[in-house]
Protein backbone atom coordinates (compact mmCIF):
# COMPACT_ATOMS: atom_id res chain seq x y z
CA UNK A 1 0.00 0.00 0.00
CA UNK A 2 1.27 3.34 -1.07
CA UNK A 3 1.69 5.54 2.38
CA UNK A 4 1.29 9.33 1.11
CA UNK A 5 -1.70 8.73 -0.68
CA UNK A 6 -4.59 10.77 0.90
CA UNK A 7 -8.35 9.35 0.42
CA UNK A 8 -9.57 12.36 -1.31
CA UNK A 9 -6.85 12.13 -3.65
CA UNK A 10 -6.66 8.34 -4.07
CA UNK A 11 -10.06 8.68 -6.60
CA UNK A 12 -8.12 10.53 -9.17
CA UNK A 13 -4.59 8.01 -9.09
CA UNK A 14 -3.77 5.19 -9.26
CA UNK A 15 -3.75 4.41 -5.34
CA UNK A 16 -6.88 3.81 -5.61
CA UNK A 17 -6.91 0.36 -7.22
CA UNK A 18 -5.28 -0.46 -4.23
CA UNK A 19 -8.52 -0.42 -1.76
CA UNK A 20 -11.55 -2.16 -2.02
CA UNK A 21 -13.36 1.33 -2.21
CA UNK A 22 -12.39 4.90 -2.29
CA UNK A 23 -14.95 8.09 -1.82
CA UNK A 24 -14.56 11.84 -1.74
CA UNK A 25 -17.08 14.43 -1.16
CA UNK A 26 -18.27 17.54 0.10
CA UNK A 27 -21.71 19.52 1.51
CA UNK A 28 -22.73 22.18 3.89
CA UNK A 29 -23.02 21.23 7.74
CA UNK A 30 -25.88 22.04 9.96
CA UNK A 31 -25.36 21.47 13.63
CA UNK A 32 -27.12 22.62 17.02
CA UNK A 33 -24.33 23.70 20.22
CA UNK A 34 -26.43 23.18 23.44
CA UNK A 35 -26.90 26.15 25.14
CA UNK A 36 -26.07 28.63 21.79
CA UNK A 37 -28.49 27.22 19.09
CA UNK A 38 -27.53 26.79 15.66
CA UNK A 39 -24.27 26.43 13.45
CA UNK A 40 -23.48 26.23 9.66
CA UNK A 41 -20.90 25.20 7.64
CA UNK A 42 -19.24 23.20 5.15
CA UNK A 43 -17.01 20.04 5.27
CA UNK A 44 -15.06 18.07 2.42
CA UNK A 45 -13.28 14.84 2.62
CA UNK A 46 -12.39 11.43 1.70
CA UNK A 47 -11.91 7.54 2.75
CA UNK A 48 -10.64 4.62 1.71
CA UNK A 49 -11.92 0.96 2.60
CA UNK A 50 -9.00 -0.97 3.10
CA UNK A 51 -10.52 -4.44 3.27
CA UNK A 52 -12.93 -6.53 5.67
CA UNK A 53 -13.39 -8.05 8.79
CA UNK A 54 -16.56 -10.33 9.56
CA UNK A 55 -18.10 -8.77 6.30
CA UNK A 56 -17.33 -5.17 7.66
CA UNK A 57 -15.92 -2.81 5.46
CA UNK A 58 -12.14 -1.54 7.40
CA UNK A 59 -12.08 2.09 7.23
CA UNK A 60 -8.93 3.47 8.85
CA UNK A 61 -8.07 5.93 6.05
CA UNK A 62 -10.90 8.43 6.43
CA UNK A 63 -9.81 12.35 6.95
CA UNK A 64 -12.33 15.50 6.67
CA UNK A 65 -11.80 19.26 7.19
CA UNK A 66 -14.32 21.95 7.36
CA UNK A 67 -15.53 25.31 9.20
CA UNK A 68 -18.11 26.01 10.94
CA UNK A 69 -20.09 29.55 12.19
CA UNK A 70 -21.34 28.56 15.69
CA UNK A 71 -23.41 31.18 18.01
CA UNK A 72 -20.98 33.38 19.98
CA UNK A 73 -20.68 32.83 23.87
CA UNK A 74 -22.65 35.98 24.28
CA UNK A 75 -25.87 36.68 22.64
CA UNK A 76 -24.76 40.06 20.80
CA UNK A 77 -21.24 38.66 19.99
CA UNK A 78 -20.42 37.73 16.29
CA UNK A 79 -20.01 34.28 15.15
CA UNK A 80 -17.33 32.06 16.72
CA UNK A 81 -15.46 30.29 13.70
CA UNK A 82 -14.62 26.79 14.13
CA UNK A 83 -12.03 24.90 11.64
CA UNK A 84 -10.99 21.56 12.12
CA UNK A 85 -8.79 18.66 10.69
CA UNK A 86 -9.83 15.05 11.42
CA UNK A 87 -9.42 11.61 11.30
CA UNK A 88 -12.72 9.56 11.48
CA UNK A 89 -11.56 5.84 11.16
CA UNK A 90 -14.44 3.49 12.14
CA UNK A 91 -12.54 0.78 14.44
CA UNK A 92 -15.15 -2.44 15.39
CA UNK A 93 -17.98 -1.13 14.28
CA UNK A 94 -17.42 2.45 16.24
CA UNK A 95 -17.17 5.25 14.17
CA UNK A 96 -14.76 7.71 15.97
CA UNK A 97 -13.52 11.39 15.41
CA UNK A 98 -10.01 12.25 16.21
CA UNK A 99 -8.45 15.45 15.72
CA UNK A 100 -7.64 19.09 16.26
CA UNK A 101 -9.84 22.47 16.04
CA UNK A 102 -9.55 25.93 16.34
CA UNK A 103 -12.00 28.55 17.73
CA UNK A 104 -11.95 32.12 17.56
CA UNK A 105 -13.66 31.67 20.81
CA UNK A 106 -11.85 28.79 22.46
CA UNK A 107 -8.53 28.53 20.96
CA UNK A 108 -6.90 25.23 19.90
CA UNK A 109 -8.47 22.08 21.30
CA UNK A 110 -8.32 18.31 20.77
CA UNK A 111 -11.80 17.15 18.68
CA UNK A 112 -12.99 13.93 19.47
CA UNK A 113 -16.52 12.39 19.00
CA UNK A 114 -18.81 9.54 17.03
CA UNK A 115 -20.90 10.18 13.67
CA UNK A 116 -23.04 7.55 11.37
CA UNK A 117 -23.17 7.69 7.98
CA UNK A 118 -24.50 6.38 4.50
CA UNK A 119 -23.20 6.79 0.93
CA UNK A 120 -25.44 6.09 -1.74
CA UNK A 121 -24.43 6.09 -5.78
CA UNK A 122 -26.62 7.93 -7.86
CA UNK A 123 -24.99 7.07 -11.20
CA UNK A 124 -23.71 4.07 -13.26
CA UNK A 125 -21.35 1.16 -12.32
CA UNK A 126 -18.78 2.68 -9.37
CA UNK A 127 -16.31 0.12 -10.91
CA UNK A 128 -14.86 3.48 -12.51
CA UNK A 129 -16.42 5.78 -10.07
CA UNK A 130 -19.71 6.87 -10.31
CA UNK A 131 -21.13 10.07 -8.86
CA UNK A 132 -22.65 9.76 -4.86
CA UNK A 133 -24.95 11.36 -2.23
CA UNK A 134 -24.04 10.72 1.20
CA UNK A 135 -25.40 11.63 4.66
CA UNK A 136 -24.20 11.75 7.83
CA UNK A 137 -25.15 12.32 11.34
CA UNK A 138 -22.87 13.29 14.89
CA UNK A 139 -21.94 14.41 17.62
CA UNK A 140 -18.71 16.45 18.17
CA UNK A 141 -16.86 17.97 21.24
CA UNK A 142 -13.76 20.95 20.54
CA UNK A 143 -14.43 23.09 23.95
CA UNK A 144 -18.29 23.20 23.23
CA UNK A 145 -20.58 19.85 21.85
CA UNK A 146 -22.03 20.15 19.01
CA UNK A 147 -24.97 17.67 17.36
CA UNK A 148 -24.62 17.39 13.23
CA UNK A 149 -25.72 16.65 9.96
CA UNK A 150 -24.22 17.05 6.98
CA UNK A 151 -25.05 15.55 3.37
CA UNK A 152 -22.32 15.78 1.15
CA UNK A 153 -22.00 14.85 -3.05
CA UNK A 154 -18.81 13.64 -4.36
CA UNK A 155 -16.88 10.55 -6.03
CA UNK A 156 -16.72 7.06 -5.46
CA UNK A 157 -15.18 4.15 -7.02
CA UNK A 158 -15.39 0.47 -5.75
CA UNK A 159 -13.71 -3.08 -7.30
CA UNK A 160 -17.06 -4.77 -6.24
CA UNK A 161 -19.54 -4.18 -8.66
CA UNK A 162 -22.99 -3.05 -7.76
CA UNK A 163 -21.64 -1.96 -4.11
CA UNK A 164 -20.77 0.79 -2.45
Amino acid sequence: MRSGCLPLLLLFTGCASEFTSVQGGVGPVVGYVPGRGLSWGWEGGGLAVTGETRGLPDVYLHFNTGMSWRPGAKPAASKDLLSYLVWEPVLYVVPLTLGFSHSTEEGSNAMAGTWVGLPAPISGGCRSGCAMVSVALGYRWSGLGEFYLTPKVGLLRSKNAGSP
